[in-house]
């Protein structure tokens, strides 16, 4: 075992030899680390964390937009939607609306058509029975001329005449 200590020291001086003669002095490595623990702990502490902080705080707002928009997208698609129906829903009122209405006009037209045909009957009815009473009063006055002329013929054949009372009341007995 000696031989193996020894050697081990003998290797470890050839290195502390070899690294002295390119400059390495252990005693400015130690104190380079030192100093490098104790900045890195600095800025861990007073750098790295405020950083991570605006990091993590970033990654909520950039996470917190792409939910948003997420949302946004889905309300967006949900709102066509909602769109397209109201106006499925508005055409098929809107075609409702239409047949209701030609209905209506079929129906105007055919109750104008009825009382049209009904004020043409009762007019084709008032007309006929003005012309009947016409004709009536016209047949009277026919006879009337008729049995007077026919007085007349009499009388100027019987070459008498008839006073006019009596004439009236022949007349009058003639056209019943």
């Amino acid at each position: 075992m000696i031989t193996h200590e020894s050697n081990y020291l003998y290797n470890s001086m050839d290195i502390m030899e070899i690294l002295g003669k390119i400059g390495f002095d252990w005693r400015m490595a130690l104190a380079n680390f030192v100093n490098f623990l104790i900045i890195f702990w600095l800025l861990k502490r007073y750098a790295f964390e405020p950083v991570k902080k605006v990091i993590n705080q970033r990654q909520s707002e950039i996470n917190k937009g792409l939910e948003d928009a997420e949302k946004a997208q889905t309300e967006l698609v949900m709102a066509k939607e909602n769109y397209e129906k109201k106006m499925s829903e508005a055409r098929a009122e809107a075609g409702e609306i239409i047949t209701k209405a030609n209905e209506q006009a079929e129906n105007i037209i055919t109750k104008a058509t009825k009382q049209a045909e009904e004020k043409v009957a009762v007019i084709v009815a008032d007309a006929r029975e003005s012309i009947k009473h016409e004709r009536e009063n016209m047949e009277r006055e026919l006879q009337a001329k008729t049995v007077s002329i026919a007085l007349e013929v009499a009388s100027k054949i019987l070459k008498t005449k008839l006073d006019e009372k009596t004439e009236a009341n022949l007349i009058k007995e003639l056209t019943k």
